[in-house]
This record gives C-alpha cells, sequence and structure tokens, in this order.
C-alpha cells in the first residue's frame, strides 16, 4: 500500500511540475540562459554538494534532459563535468532501472519575475526531492530558500 501511494503522490507531483512549468507569473518567455544559470547556481551550491557527495561519493551526476535541460547543455557539479542524459519512460521507470545511479530529474522551473525564480529537483537514487527558491542578485542567482523532502 505505501509503494502505491509513493508513485500516487510522485504522478501528481509531476503533472503539477508539467502544468506549472510553462507558465510564468510575467508571462514573459522563459530565457535559456536564465535558465542554464539557475541550474548550474543550484548545482553549485555548497550545502547540497556536499549532502549529495556524502550520499553519493564521486559518481557522475546525471541530469535528465527535460523542461529545464536540454542535451546539448553542459553544467558542472562539484568541480567535475555533469552527463546530461536522455532517458526513456517515466520516472517510475527511471527509479527501478537505475536505483543507485545518481540521476537527477528537474521537472520544474518557473521565473516569477526578472529577480526571482524556483527550481525543483528529483534525486532518483536517493528518492529525494528539493525545492529551490532564487534571487538575482547584480546578476548572480542566489538561493534564498531550500526544502528538502523524501518520495
Amino acid at each position: 500500500m505505501k509503494f502505491f501511494g509513493r508513485k500516487f503522490i510522485l504522478g501528481l507531483m509531476v503533472l503539477a511540475s508539467i502544468c506549472c512549468t510553462k507558465k510564468t507569473e510575467d508571462s514573459r518567455e522563459l530565457n535559456l540562459e536564465d535558465t542554464v544559470n539557475v541550474v548550474q547556481s543550484v548545482l553549485a551550491d555548497k550545502p547540497l554538494e556536499a549532502e549529495l557527495i556524502k550520499d553519493f561519493g564521486n559518481q557522475q551526476l546525471k541530469l535528465i534532459t527535460g523542461i529545464a535541460v536540454k542535451h546539448n547543455q553542459q553544467f558542472t557539479f562539484a568541480g567535475k563535468p555533469a552527463q546530461v542524459v536522455s532517458v526513456a519512460g517515466d520516472v517510475y521507470q527511471i527509479h527501478e532501472q537505475h536505483p543507485k545511479e545518481f540521476y537527477v530529474s528537474i521537472p520544474s522551473i518557473k521565473f516569477f519575475t526578472n529577480d526571482s525564480a524556483t527550481i525543483f529537483f528529483i534525486f532518483h537514487a536517493g528518492n529525494a526531492t528539493a525545492r529551490f527558491n532564487l534571487k538575482n542578485e547584480n546578476g548572480n542567482w542566489v538561493i534564498k530558500n531550500r526544502q528538502y523532502g523524501k518520495f
């Protein structure tokens, strides 16, 4: 019963992220440079990096292509290039096929104005989620709030 409850909640999260991702509060189009900078700012976060290295060791981070990450983008994590991969299937299949690998999905990124954004991460191997609220300060995206969870 607990397993199906988790699948249900995960399904709702994915549906909500799909519905919310294409919208912005000020109706502006998502800027690819802003998107890349927000994702990279979160990946450069030292507390997040320390926690993930503790959990996953020196595994290479694999970002799954999707709404926020495109196949030709380049990111770094812990001083090493992150691998951008396209994984067939939905999040349930990723959990089942790659239970110990360091796969990360970014199903939602939302810009509210030119200076604030919220981004949602799913860490597949750890069955964990994270939501980051960022503010653009002098051209740099800075994390102002973070929330972690499990599903």
